[in-house]
């Protein structure tokens, strides 16, 4: 009997023993780093407290991992891949181009969210076709820069077929036909009238055209020949290969012309070569050209010569691009910091929507960049063109009357 009290009695014992270190709890300071509490003596209100703990992490957890809680807004990156001719003969204006870009990326913050991948198309077709095909198969790219006649028409199809927005820096009208297509540059008819009027108002007669046998010189010799015919010029128009490095045969058959001025409308290496030539031969003929004059290595060789140009850099542009890339930028390069400048605003505009961004170009009908004022028609954005002399080896704004005054000099 005696055993079963002191048995029964044993669950008591334990209570109180529990009971006395409760209190023994309260006179202990917890300190957790982030706040200080003290135990109150009374084994409910520690579950108490528990159990609101267990409440509060259930909510913050609730906050970060549920579904009700609010998310950051994060803006999409848009990709955009140039395909430019970054080796071989047109490195130059290509590397201008893409440096350009690089430099509207550093001035536009907004641009932040524009990523720029870059392709070498080696001034070739096929390559600028396989790039185009490679940035939108493996980097998915949301937007394709094209260069020149050659590229803008290789890109233009895949682009349209892929239902990707394109934008070719050409002055071929055709690359933009397309419903995704879009090009800018001052067109072949822009050239042509600020030459017509000037070899004009020098009182030529007649004018040799000697253009490279590529799409953008061919175009710029069929306007500048409408333009001088409509003028009372008379025309003798010759091409020749991009290969072609022995020009001499068409510097005689200019000679056996008599023209009163020649108008050169190459690319390098070509450019160099027929000068060169030119002064070797020792032709008399005055000679100007159509951007021709900008793609010349050896400047020595176009000084104080006068040319028709798509419009220069601001001095605090091409300072600010000096100073960056250690060099003088390519007049010609400048359209591509408005193309991007035009393709990116768009993007931005709609948040980086491909069918919002297409609305938002398909609705301009002007635009301003550093190359001026553009407008446009059918997706071809123009620009006026300039007369520039080439004075220590940079391309400096000149006007007709100017030009005038040197004429006895035989530039």
């Amino acid at each position: 009997m005696a055993d079963s009290i002191r048995a029964g009695i044993q669950p008591s014992r334990k209570a109180s023993a529990d009971c006395r270190v409760a209190e023994k709890l309260s006179k202990i300071k917890i300190d957790q780093g982030i706040e200080k509490y003290e135990s109150t003596g009374s084994m409910k209100n520690i579950f108490v407290g528990l159990a609101l703990g267990i409440f509060l992490l259930g909510w913050g957890s609730a906050a970060v991992f549920g579904a009700e809680a609010p998310a950051a807004i994060k803006k999409p990156v848009v990709k955009i891949g140039v395909i430019l001719p970054l080796t071989g003969s047109m490195s130059d204006i290509g590397e201008d181009v893409r440096d350009v870009m690089l430099m509207y990326k550093d001035r536009h913050p907004e641009a932040k969210d524009i990523k720029l991948i870059f392709e070498d198309d080696q001034s070739t077709p096929k390559y600028a076709a396989a790039a185009a095909q490679k940035l939108i198969a493996f980097d998915k790219v949301d937007g394709l820069i094209s260069f020149y006649g050659y590229g803008g028409h290789a890109v233009a199809s895949i682009a349209e077929y892929k239902h990707v927005l394109h934008f070719g820096i050409t002055l071929d009208r055709d690359v933009a036909k397309g419903s995704y297509s879009y090009a800018l540059t001052p067109s072949p008819e822009s050239h042509a009238k600020i030459m017509s009027e000037a070899l004009a108002a020098l009182g030529y007669k007649k004018a040799g055209l000697l253009a490279a046998r590529s799409q953008g010189p061919l175009k710029l010799s069929a306007a500048l020949k409408d333009a001088l015919l409509q003028k009372g010029i008379q025309v003798f128009e010759m091409s020749v290969l991009t290969d072609e490095r022995d020009l001499r045969p068409v510097l005689l058959k200019l000679e056996e012309q008599k023209c009163d001025a020649w108008v050169a409308i190459n690319y390098p290496p070509q450019s160099d070569i027929f000068l060169t030539q030119y002064q070797q031969w020792r032709e008399k003929t005055p000679l100007t050209a159509l951007e021709s004059f900008s793609y010349t290595t050896d400047k020595k060789l176009v000084e104080g010569r006068w040319y028709v140009v798509c419009p220069l850099p601001s001095d605090e542009f091409q300072t600010a691009f000096s100073k960056r890339f250690h060099k003088d930028l390519i007049p010609e390069a400048l359209v591509g910091y408005d193309v991007l400048k035009i393709f990116s605003e768009a993007f931005v505009s709609a948040n980086g929507d491909p069918v919002k961004a297409k609305e938002y170009l398909d609705n301009l009908k002007t635009a301003e960049g550093e190359g001026g004022h553009y407008t446009v028609a059918g997706r071809f954005f123009d620009s006026p063109t300039i007369l520039a002399k080439m004075v220590k080896g940079k391309p400096k704004e000149i006007t007709l009357e100017e030009i005038k005054s040197e004429a006895g000099k035989g530039r």
